[in-house]
C-alpha cells in the first residue's frame, strides 16, 4: 500500500490556466503560466509575489549564470528572460538547429549538473499527434561563463557574445514532459506523456550524450489502477533516488522506486490537472514521525493548471484548480541545477 501524504495551498489568489516549471533557487519559487503568458515568483520569506506578464508563452525556464535573467525554452526557441519584465532575449545556436515542426512549441526543460539545458517539445492540435516532438540539449560552448559578473547589471544583447550549440538527443516523442537526473548524474529519467511510462537511459555528464540503446522502461504507469485514466506529466527526483511524478487529469503526485518499479506514496491533489512537482523550502505542517521536518529542501511545491479555453475552465469544478499547492513529505530533493553561460 503506497504512503499517503496531504497537501495544501500555498497562493489561493494566483490560478494558472498551465502552471509549470517550478524550481526553487535563492529562497524563491519559480514557476510559469503557460498559456496565460506569464512568469511567476514567490519569496516565503518576504510573502512577496511577482506575476509577470510575458511576450511569448514559456515551455519551461531555468536559473543561469547571467544574473538578472534565466533561461527559457519558448515556442520555438531558446532564450534568456528577465523576470521583472518578461522580455526575452533570443539565444540564436552557432552550431545545430531546432527543427522547424509545424503546429508544435516547447514544453519541459531542466538543467543537466554540468549545467546543460534540455528541453523537449511538443504538437499542439488536439488529439495529440505522435512524432513531432523531439528533446534537445542547448550548450554554452565558448568555455566562458558570466558566474564572475554575479551582481552587476547585464546589458542588453549579453546573448550575442556568446557561443551555443544545439543537439537533438530524442526524435519521434509525441509530448516531451518530465525530466530528471539521478544523484551521479549518469543516469537520465524521461517521460513521453503519451507513452505512460519513466524511460532510464545511462547519461554522459561529459558530452550529454544519452544511451538511447539500451534505455528501458523503469515505471510503467498502465501496470497501475491509481493512474488509470492520467498522463504523466513533470518530474522531479529525492535524496533516496526516489522519483516524483505529477499526473494530469488524476488530481495525484505520485512516487516511485525506479530500481523496482513499485508505486511507494501518493500525494493526494484536490484538483484534476497535476502538471509539476520540485523541492524547495517552506514551514508547514511536518509529516508524522518525521525526524527530519526541518531538512532542507523538504517541501514539495506542486502546480497545477485550471484549463487554457473557456470549455474547460467552465468544466473544471475544483476551487483551487490552477494554484500552487505544498506538501510536506519525508524526504527531501536537490538544489536546482543552473545553466552555465
Amino acid at each position: 500500500m503506497p504512503a499517503s501524504y496531504n497537501c495544501e495551498v500555498l497562493l489561493s489568489d494566483v490560478q494558472c490556466k498551465l502552471g509549470e516549471s517550478p524550481f526553487w533557487h535563492n529562497d524563491t519559487l519559480y514557476w510559469v503560466d503557460i498559456h496565460g503568458k506569464e512568469l511567476h515568483h514567490y519569496c516565503p520569506k518576504t510573502k512577496k509575489h511577482v506575476q509577470c506578464p510575458t511576450e511569448t508563452q514559456l515551455g519551461c525556464i531555468v536559473p543561469c549564470t547571467v544574473p538578472g535573467r534565466l533561461a527559457t525554452a519558448t515556442d520555438d526557441y531558446f532564450g534568456l528572460v528577465d523576470p521583472t519584465t518578461g522580455q526575452v532575449e533570443k539565444i540564436t545556436p552557432n552550431s545545430g538547429e531546432i527543427e522547424a515542426v509545424e503546429e508544435s512549441r516547447f514544453n519541459d526543460g531542466k538543467c543537466d549538473p554540468a549545467g546543460r539545458f534540455l528541453a523537449g517539445t511538443m504538437g499542439t492540435a488536439k488529439p495529440r499527434v505522435s512524432g513531432l516532438g523531439r528533446l534537445y540539449s542547448l550548450t554554452c560552448v565558448d568555455g566562458s561563463s558570466s558566474s564572475s559578473s554575479e551582481g552587476k547589471d547585464v546589458e542588453a544583447g549579453v546573448v550575442e557574445a556568446k557561443q551555443f550549440g544545439v543537439t537533438k538527443l530524442l526524435s519521434n516523442l509525441t509530448v516531451s514532459n518530465g525530466l530528471c537526473w539521478n544523484e551521479k548524474g549518469d543516469t537520465l529519467y524521461y517521460i513521453d506523456t503519451y507513452d505512460y511510462k519513466v524511460m532510464q537511459y545511462g547519461y554522459n555528464l561529459g558530452s550529454g550524450e544519452i544511451d538511447v540503446e539500451n534505455g528501458k522502461c523503469c515505471v510503467d504507469f498502465t501496470k497501475h489502477d491509481e493512474c488509470k485514466g492520467a498522463g504523466p506529466d513533470g518530474m522531479t527526483i529525492d535524496k533516496d533516488g526516489m522519483l516524483w511524478v505529477a499526473m494530469f487529469r488524476g488530481s495525484k503526485v505520485t512516487r516511485w522506486d525506479p530500481q523496482t518499479g513499485e508505486l511507494i506514496g501518493i500525494v493526494e491533489v484536490p484538483v484534476p490537472h497535476v502538471t509539476s512537482v520540485c523541492f524547495g523550502d517552506l514551514p508547514i505542517t511536518p509529516v508524522e514521525g518525521d525526524s527530519g521536518a526541518d531538512a532542507a529542501l523538504s517541501t514539495l511545491f506542486i502546480t497545477t493548471a485550471k484549463g487554457s479555453h473557456q470549455a474547460e475552465i467552465d468544466a473544471n469544478t475544483a476551487p483551487n484548480a490552477g494554484c500552487i499547492f505544498v506538501a510536506k513529505v519525508p524526504t527531501s530533493g536537490f538544489p536546482v541545477d543552473v545553466m552555465k553561460i
